[in-house]
């Protein structure tokens, strides 16, 4: 698997919540708040996860992007900062573990290029999955976030 293309982003913000490490409920508890009320200030309907991987498992948070800091107080306010990003795509129906093991042997292939960028407060890697065009195509792009090491 090769990245579709490299990008850098500035910080984002999303509005909603951690699911922990539940997979398979991640998006309900985002589901039932936007039915009692729904953020303003979002971007577009899109949904993105942050996973992040700590040594006692994933940590996941659902949301959409925000156009702004201010949102509703039950939601929670995550930040993402600024970074370099590899972007893959992965079909959301197929085997997802197998496309992860891609994207890290890709990486692993590229160690002398590119090392992860590390989440700020726990030192521990991230991705960003973002399902904008699930709906339509069943495709998610993964964001890897990089660090040049070559420059």
């Amino acid at each position: 698997m090769q990245p579709i293309k490299f990008t850098r982003k500035s910080e984002i913000l999303l509005g909603g919540f951690h699911a922990g490490s539940d997979i398979g409920t991640r998006w309900e508890k985002y589901e039932r708040e936007e039915k009692a009320a729904r953020l303003t200030n979002m971007v577009d309907s899109a949904g993105f996860e942050r996973r992040l991987f700590l040594p006692e498992g994933i940590d996941i948070f659902t949301g959409v992007a925000v156009t702004d800091k201010n949102i509703l107080p039950h939601y929670e306010l995550l930040v993402i900062p600024p970074a370099y990003y590899a972007l893959f795509e992965i079909d959301c129906h197929a085997d997802i573990d197998q496309q992860f093991k891609d994207i890290d042997d890709w990486l692993a292939d590229h160690q002398e290029q590119y090392k992860r960028m590390k989440w700020n407060h726990d030192h521990a890697d991230y991705m960003i999955i973002w399902s904008g065009r699930y709906a339509e195509e069943n495709i998610c792009e993964i964001w890897v976030p990089l660090e040049n090491i070559t420059n």
